[in-house]
C-alpha cells in the first residue's frame, strides 16, 4: 500500500517534491492542445480519473490496458529481448516515489487514482536517472 505524504521521511518528501515539480513543468509545456473548436484535447501521455471512470477497470493496470495500452508496450517486449540486453519494461512511481514493476499496478485500485502519466525513456532517464530505459508510469493518487 503506498505511503501517505506525511509518512515519508524528509529526504523522500523532498525528492518527491522535486520529481513532481519537474514532471509538472514538463507536462505543463506539453499540456493540453487546443482544438479548432476551442475545447481541450488531452495528450496521450496522461490518463485522467474521468477517463478511468468511464471504464470497467478495477485496478490501474486494467485502466491502462483499456485506455492506454501503449504504456505497457515495454512490458510486452520483454519476452522478445535477449538475456544480455537491458530490461526495457517501464517501472512504476506512485506520488513521485518508486513503487515497483508494471505488475504492481494491479495493486492500485482505480478509486484512488487522480491520474496516470507515462514518461518516455528519454524523459524518464533525464528526470529520474539512467535505470529507467523502459520509461516510467507515474501514478498520482487522490491524497486524503
Amino acid at each position: 500500500m503506498p505511503l501517505s505524504f506525511h509518512d515519508m521521511p524528509r529526504s523522500v518528501a523532498r525528492w518527491t517534491f522535486v520529481v513532481s515539480s519537474i514532471t509538472f513543468g514538463m507536462l505543463a509545456m506539453s499540456g493540453c492542445v487546443s482544438s479548432q473548436a476551442g475545447e481541450a484535447v488531452l495528450t496521450r501521455e496522461i490518463l485522467t480519473a474521468e477517463e478511468i471512470a468511464r471504464t470497467t477497470a478495477l485496478t490501474a493496470y486494467e485502466a491502462i490496458q483499456i485506455r492506454r495500452p501503449a504504456f505497457l508496450a515495454g512490458a510486452d517486449r520483454r519476452a522478445l529481448r535477449d538475456a544480455d540486453q537491458p530490461d526495457t519494461r517501464p517501472v512504476v512511481y506512485v506520488n513521485g516515489v518508486f513503487y515497483g514493476e508494471v505488475e504492481s499496478l494491479r495493486e492500485i485500485p482505480v478509486r484512488e487514482i487522480k491520474d496516470i502519466r507515462f514518461l518516455e525513456a528519454n524523459d524518464a532517464t533525464r528526470v529520474l536517472g539512467s535505470t529507467h530505459v523502459g520509461g516510467v508510469i507515474m501514478v498520482t493518487t487522490r491524497l486524503n
